[in-house]
């Protein structure tokens, strides 16, 4: 059979291992949950961010339209060469916006097929413009082709079409702001349930480990306690009986061991009244030795026949009658 404190030992060791084991374990789990909910909001940011930098490229990109256009006109209105410089600076840049929009939408097809519409017009619009600054150049008529209205409807569309992808855009911001608050809302109070319900359940395991390990304890003790008692009397009661068997060494009358036993005995146990008796061949009780009693009483010889008194009911009935 294994030791009482062998077992405890056992479970007092498995009972530290877990509470150690097991809040290392929630809080890896719960550093692992943050940063998971951490990087989610970083991305939903980031989409954002995206969206933002979208519709400033677009509007960047309205810009450079506006200004091809402006250096186009002033150009036909005036005829001046330096009238066209905003128009040189545009027309390569214009090309490049529109690559960099398309690759930042390239996740949206909606957007990406109308930035190639975007495209297909601007080259269009373009060779107009072309036409439109060499009839000025070579003194054409210019002006007929102006009225024509087709410089008018490709940039009425072009305009539509930038209007369109910055409307996406921005209604794309808005969803996505609305989702990181809700994502925000929502992560912050799972996390705070998470934490709330690590935490109690730590401590219901805690408390509940403490008590059995308190009752188990405690009835450690007791069972210490009860041994060490048995123990104690186990060692009284040897000790007791040395010392009896030297009072009773030797070759000594019967009044005189009586006399030994009964005052040794009331001195060990701490008894104030003591007799001793012995049975006769008749089958009376004769009393040998005494303690505690008067000169009178122990000079008074006291015999008991038959079941007299108490001392007699002890002897007839061979039993211990306390009083």
């Amino acid at each position: 059979m294994t030791p009482a404190s062998s077992v405890d030992e056992q479970r007092f060791r498995k009972l530290l291992s877990r509470n150690i084991s097991l809040p290392l374990g929630v809080g890896v789990l719960s550093a692992v949950f943050f940063v998971s909910l951490i990087t989610y909001l970083l991305s939903v940011i980031q989409w954002v961010e995206h969206t933002d930098r979208v519709i400033n490229n677009a509007n960047e990109a309205v810009k450079l339209t506006v200004d091809l256009e402006t250096g186009m006109r002033g150009f036909l209105l005036s005829g001046d060469e330096h009238f066209l410089d905003p128009y040189e600076t545009a027309k390569p840049r214009i090309a490049v916006a529109l690559n960099t929009l398309l690759e930042l939408t390239a996740d949206n097809p909606v957007q990406t097929d109308r930035l190639r519409r975007l495209q297909a017009l601007q080259v269009e619009w373009a060779n107009y413009a072309l036409s439109m600054i060499e009839l000025q150049r070579t003194n054409g008529d210019y002006r007929g082709a102006v009225k024509a209205g087709q410089g008018k409807r490709l940039t009425d569309e072009i305009r539509k079409q930038f209007e369109d992808v910055i409307d996406m855009e921005q209604q794309l911001r808005t969803t996505r702001n609305e989702e990181v608050r809700r994502t925000t809302i929502w992560s912050i109070s799972l996390y705070l349930l998470f934490i709330l319900g690590i935490s109690g359940l730590l401590a219901y395991i805690g408390r509940r480990d403490l008590l059995n390990l308190s009752q188990s304890y405690s009835a450690n003790l007791a069972a210490q306690q009860a041994s060490a008692r048995r123990l104690e009397q186990q060692a009284w009661l040897r000790n007791g009986q040395t010392e009896l068997a030297e009072q009773v060494l030797g070759q000594l009358s019967l009044n005189l061991l009586g006399r030994n036993i009964l005052q040794f005995c009331a001195q060990y146990l701490g008894t104030a009244v003591a007799a001793i008796y012995v049975r006769e061949e008749h089958g009376g009780l004769r009393r040998i030795a005494s303690y505690g009693f008067s000169r009178e009483q122990e000079e008074r010889d006291q015999q008991i026949y038959s079941d007299e008194g108490i001392v007699g009911q002890v002897a007839q009935q061979a039993r211990l009658i306390r009083l």
